[in-house]
């Protein structure tokens, strides 16, 4: 008997052995998996990105702050980059851009930014802007920032 226990000992460590071997390849495997992952993500990430611009600094108006002084909501424009898309489309200060492509602009749909970031650069927009009690629209060519 002390043959047989010694065998399954002997193959309890063998198999044991194995394992331990496997779980270390294994964890080779999936480390270098991991890190080429990782790698290919930074790479992936590393891509240049390009924002599209449109050159205004403004302050969004809240639906109270729009009916408190009986203007429209969307983005009252404070200042307009000179040379900027916005300026050679015919933005001025003063102006409030309520629509972006025919999207509303609101506090709660993240302004501005969040509509302009959406676009591609050299694409063309239309700006529904409210200006001196009446409404216009305006193309404007985004560009690089």
């Amino acid at each position: 008997m002390k043959k047989g226990k010694q065998k399954q000992n002997s193959i309890g460590k063998w198999l044991l052995g194995a394992a331990v071997i496997l779980v270390i390849a294994v964890s080779v495997l999936v480390g270098r998996a991991l890190s080429n992952r990782k790698q290919f993500r930074q790479e992936e990430t590393s891509v240049d990105m390009v924002t599209p611009y449109l050159g205004v600094r403004y302050q969004i108006l809240s639906q109270k702050t729009a009916l408190l002084n009986n203007v429209p909501q969307g983005a009252y424009i404070v200042e307009v980059i000179s040379e900027s898309p916005a300026e050679k489309g015919g933005v001025k200060e003063n102006d409030i851009i309520t629509k972006i492509d025919g999207e509303k602009l609101t506090e709660k749909g993240g302004g501005l930014v969040k509509v302009v970031s959406k676009k591609k650069v050299g694409s063309e927009i239309e700006l529904e802007i409210y200006r001196n009690g009446e409404k216009e629209k305006i193309k404007v060519f985004l560009t690089e920032e």
